[in-house]
């Protein structure tokens, strides 16, 4: 919802557009209203714009639509580690930081060895998982015996769709 207004009041007579109707449209001039209702509907950005009637008015608003992928972020915590020629042997865990305005569902957590593609560690666990709040960060790992740099891959549900998302030791 976006809303325009002079400096005394609320306009009500303006006409709105978007300038990429592919990202973002106006689905309702809020007649009689100040206001706008705006659908999203793919990444990427728009300029939504309110007109008064006689034309000498203009509003803008920036609208940028981005994907739940831009605000999740992974990083490597290592414990006590040695790396010889690749292999890690220690406590290596990833941490998944939810840096969005909306919970995620944590559904999987996946760890490999970073050479022979063999699985190291997962689980599937919903106490272990479950929902990271927005703003949240959680971390999941082990304690390696010769691991070649190992792969991290985490999934995660966000509005009814499964991402997955991976880092991996270097």
């Amino acid at each position: 919802m976006v809303k325009y207004s002079t400096i005394d009041a609320a306009y009500t007579q303006a006409t709105w557009s978007s300038s990429n109707t592919t990202v973002a449209q106006v689905t309702s001039d809020g007649v009689g209203t100040n206001s706008a209702a705006i659908q999203t509907l793919s990444i990427g950005s728009a300029v939504i714009t309110a007109t008064s009637s006689d034309g000498t008015k203009i509003a803008t608003c920036n609208v940028i639509v981005r994907d739940i992928t831009d605000f999740i972020t992974l990083t490597v915590i290592k414990q006590g580690n040695v790396i010889m020629n690749g292999f890690v042997t220690g406590d290596v865990y990833s941490q998944i930081t939810n840096g969005s305005p909306q919970s995620i569902e944590l559904n999987s957590f996946y760890m490999f060895d970073g050479y022979s593609g063999s699985l190291v560690a997962f689980t599937t666990d919903p106490t272990k998982l479950g929902t990271l709040k927005a703003g949240h960060t959680t971390n999941l790992g082990k304690k390696l015996s010769s691991v070649y740099y190992p792969i991290f891959k985490w999934t995660y549900t966000w509005n009814g769709k499964t991402y997955q998302i991976e880092h991996q030791l270097s």
